[in-house]
């Protein structure tokens, strides 16, 4: 085989490790399971509707991606406002819920609240990994009761077993104020860490 690379899998990090791999002068042949590209950034087409096979917005903020994304859908794509919502427990939040807590149990609210302000007197502790990292940022009850279950969920590990490197902007390290008017009041500013990302306007991110 006429390759200097192998890479498995051709979802954004096979692709983007093809990319980089040609801007290197290198040459690489890309293997998948499936018999189309794109892992679950791939879209199928059935009786004229589209449907993404997982979530695949674009929200990213370096330049040369956001080139690199308009230029393989030609320049046709939209960019969108974010409001975005968690279900959990009956309950519609607005995400953040560490901003958006009004209309949550009044035990969760109270309990949240006192843990946060517990873990901000505290004396920074080790992170050795996301789970105390969420402790250290939230408190127990917020880390335990949201982001440790929605690792469980979407990561399907639990939050001890990841690092702390991807974190960047994701999780709104929110302020007292921010805390309390969000769970006082059912109007708050939205602090989404995706104030706009962009979509393609026909097909998705290759249609199949």
């Amino acid at each position: 085989m006429n390759s200097d690379i192998i890479i498995l899998g051709s979802g954004m990090a096979g692709l983007g490790a093809a990319y980089g791999t040609r801007e290197a002068g290198r040459k690489a042949v890309v293997f998948d399971k499936n018999a189309y590209p794109g892992g679950h950034t791939a879209s199928h087409v059935n009786k004229g509707f589209t449907f993404d096979e997982g979530p695949h917005v674009s929200f990213t903020k370096i330049e040369k991606v956001r080139a690199l994304f308009a230029a393989a859908v030609a320049g046709n794509f939209q960019s969108i406002d974010a409001h975005i919502d968690n279900y959990w427990h009956g309950h519609w939040v607005r995400h953040p819920v560490v901003t958006n807590m009004h209309g949550l149990p009044t035990e969760t609210v109270v309990s949240i609240i006192r843990d946060y302000l517990d873990a901000k007197k505290n004396a920074a502790p080790a992170i050795r990994n996301y789970e105390d990292w969420l402790i250290a940022s939230y408190g127990r009850t917020y880390a335990e009761t949201f982001p440790m279950q929605y690792t469980r969920k979407y990561h399907t590990t639990e939050a001890r077993n990841l690092t702390t490197e991807w974190v960047g902007p994701r999780l709104y390290q929110a302020k007292l104020d921010e805390l309390l008017t969000g769970a006082l009041s059912p109007i708050s500013p939205n602090i989404h860490y995706v104030q706009d990302y962009r979509y393609p306007t026909e097909g998705g991110f290759g249609a199949f």
